[in-house]
C-alpha cells in the first residue's frame, strides 16, 4: 500500500491511473486492485500486490557483488514487463531501482509506481516527461 498526499495528486488522477493498471495482467508488472481515500489524513493510497523481497535499491545495496546469472535474470524479467506495457501502448513514465520489486526469494521482478506525474523522480527522468512533451504512447 502507498499513500499519496492530496496536494500531490488528486483522488480521481489517482483512480484513472489504477483503472488503467487494473487491466495490466504479467507476471513482471505488480497486480494493482484498486485505490483507497484516506479521509482523516487527506490523502489516498493504491492496493497492490505485496512484495515481500524488497525493491531491487535494496538488493542491489544488499548484494553488491551478486550472482551475475540473478541480476541477468532480473533485468531480463524488467524488459519483458517494459514490453509488455509497449506493445498496449503505454510507458513507463518513472522506471529506477526502486519502482522495481521482488518477491520474497529475490528471483522474481515486478514493475510498480508506473510514472504518476506528481512523483516522478527527475534523477531517472527522460527529457520529455520534464518539458510536459507530448508521447506517441499512453504515459500511466
Amino acid at each position: 500500500m502507498k499513500e499519496y498526499s492530496s496536494n500531490t495528486i488528486s483522488f480521481d488522477q489517482l483512480y484513472q491511473e489504477v483503472e488503467t493498471l487494473k487491466r495490466i495482467s504479467h507476471k513482471n508488472i505488480v497486480k494493482y486492485y484498486g485505490v483507497a481515500q484516506l479521509y482523516e489524513k487527506e490523502g489516498c493510497c493504491l492496493l497492490m500486490e505485496y512484495m515481500a523481497g524488497g525493491t531491487l535499491t535494496n538488493f542491489i545495496k544488499d548484494n553488491p557483488t551478486g550472482k551475475k546469472r540473478q541480476k541477468l535474470e532480473l533485468m531480463k524479467q524488467v524488459l519483458e514487463g517494459l514490453n509488455c506495457l509497449h506493445s498496449q501502448d503505454m510507458i513507463h513514465a518513472d522506471l529506477e531501482p526502486s519502482h522495481i520489486l521482488l518477491t520474497n526469494d529475490k528471483w522474481t521482478a515486478k514493475l510498480a509506481n508506473m510514472g504518476i506525474k506528481s512523483s516522478v523522480s527527475i534523477r531517472y527522468t527522460a527529457p520529455e516527461v520534464l518539458t510536459d512533451s507530448k508521447f506517441s504512447f499512453e504515459v500511466i
